[in-house]
C-alpha cells in the first residue's frame, strides 16, 4: 500500500458538513498533522482535474455533494463510492414570468417548460435535476410531461470550464459563476420562448430576486420527504481506491464531519455567514434558499430511508436514458466506516 500526501476534495455550493469544516480550517489542520496536504479540485489549472467534480476521474478524492454526477460516474466505470448522506433543505420552486397568467401547477397544462441542454457537456447533472423537478411539480395535480411541452434551452459552454471564474478559490462556487448560472433559462423565459422554469437553493433566491419571477409551487421537502432530487439527498463520496488504500485517513475525514453540526448549534450566525460564502449569496437570502435549522441539514446518515432515496434517484436516471442502466448499489455503497463513526461518536446534535 503506497503513501500518499494529497488529498483531493470538493464540494457543492449547498450547506454542508465538509464546506463548514473546510471553511473552518479544521479538515487542513486534521491532515497536516498526518502530513498529508488538501487541495480543492477547482484550484487547479488543468480544466480535467476541475470537472473530476462531476466525472470522478481524479484519484484519492473526497467530495460532498450531489447525488446525480457520482451515480451517472458509476455507471460509466468511474471508481467512486458513497459513504453516506445528509439531506439538506434545499428550496425548489417553479417559476413564472411576474406578468403571467399562469397561477399553479394546473394552470401548466399545455405550456411550455424550459428544459437546459448543455450539449457541450458530456455530464449534464443540470438537466436531469430540471427534469425531475417539474415531473414533482407536474403530480401534484394529476399532470405528465404528455400533458405540457418540453422546449430545450440551449446553454453553451462546460461546467467549471474557466477557473478564472473562481473569484476565491477556497469557495465552492464563486458568486459570479452562481449569479449566471441560469442566465440562458431565465432569459428565455423572459422572452417568452418558454412559460416557466425550475430553480433551486441559491439560484433560486438570486433569479427571483434579481428579475421579480414568481414562484407558482414550492417543492422544498420537510425532514426526509420523497422529493427526491440531485441534492436531497446530498451525498459524500470518496475514490473506491482511497478508501480500500487508506481507510483510516477518510474515517478522518468522517470523524471531523461529524463534529459539525454540534458547532453550528452554538454558532448560527457564523454558520449562514460560511454557506452564504459557499453558495455565493448574500447572507439575507441564505434562510431562502435553504430554510430551517442549518444544523440538522448538515448531519450525516447511512440509514435505509437514504439508500432508498439513492436507489429511487438511480431508476429514474435509468428510466429517462441519463445512464444506460441502473447502477449497482451493492458495490456503489460503502456506508461502514460512517456507520462505525456513528456508533462511536454518539450523536451529532
Amino acid at each position: 500500500m503506497s503513501e500518499i500526501d494529497n488529498i483531493w476534495y470538493t464540494r457543492c455550493p449547498v450547506p454542508t458538513a465538509s464546506g463548514i469544516s473546510l471553511a473552518r480550517g479544521e479538515l487542513a489542520q486534521v491532515f497536516g498533522e498526518r502530513d498529508v496536504t488538501l487541495t480543492d479540485l477547482a484550484t487547479s489549472d488543468d480544466a480535467e482535474i476541475r470537472r473530476s467534480h462531476f466525472s470522478h476521474t481524479v484519484d484519492n478524492s473526497l467530495r460532498q455533494g450531489g447525488n446525480i454526477p457520482p451515480l451517472v460516474a458509476r455507471s460509466r466505470g468511474a471508481d467512486v463510492v458513497v459513504l453516506g448522506f445528509s439531506w439538506p433543505h434545499i428550496s425548489h420552486r417553479i417559476l413564472v414570468d411576474p406578468d403571467s397568467q399562469i397561477f399553479d401547477v394546473e394552470d401548466l397544462r399545455g405550456k411550455r417548460l424550459g428544459i437546459p441542454l448543455r450539449a457541450d457537456d458530456e455530464l449534464d447533472f443540470w438537466r436531469p435535476t430540471v427534469l425531475r423537478g417539474f415531473e414533482a411539480g407536474l403530480q401534484k395535480a394529476g399532470l405528465t410531461f404528455a400533458d405540457v411541452e418540453l422546449v430545450d434551452v440551449t446553454v453553451p459552454g462546460r461546467f467549471r470550464e474557466d477557473k478564472s471564474r473562481q473569484s476565491h478559490p477556497g469557495l465552492a462556487r464563486s458568486p459570479l459563476s452562481e449569479g449566471g448560472f441560469q442566465r440562458q433559462e431565465a432569459a428565455a423565459l423572459l422572452r417568452g420562448e418558454v412559460d416557466a422554469i425550475f430553480s433551486e437553493n441559491a439560484s433560486n433566491a438570486l433569479v427571483r430576486h434579481v428579475l421579480g419571477l414568481r414562484p407558482i409551487i414550492e417543492l422544498a421537502p420537510e425532514g426526509k420527504q420523497p422529493a427526491i432530487n440531485n441534492g436531497i439527498p446530498t451525498v459524500l463520496t470518496a475514490s473506491g481506491a482511497l478508501v480500500e488504500n487508506h481507510p483510516e485517513l477518510v474515517r478522518a475525514w468522517i470523524d471531523q464531519i461529524l463534529r459539525v453540526p454540534r458547532w453550528i448549534r452554538d454558532n448560527r450566525d457564523s454558520a449562514r455567514r460560511i454557506v452564504a460564502l459557499e453558495a455565493g449569496l448574500p447572507e439575507d437570502l441564505v434562510d431562502e434558499a435553504f430554510p430551517g435549522d442549518l444544523a440538522t441539514q448538515v448531519v450525516l446518515d447511512a440509514d435505509e430511508v437514504s439508500v432508498r432515496a439513492l436507489a429511487a434517484q438511480n431508476e429514474f436516471l435509468a428510466q429517462n436514458g441519463f445512464i444506460a442502466a441502473p447502477v449497482d448499489l451493492d458495490g456503489f455503497l460503502r456506508l461502514d466506516l460512517l456507520r462505525e463513526a456513528l456508533v462511536e461518536f454518539g450523536g451529532q446534535l
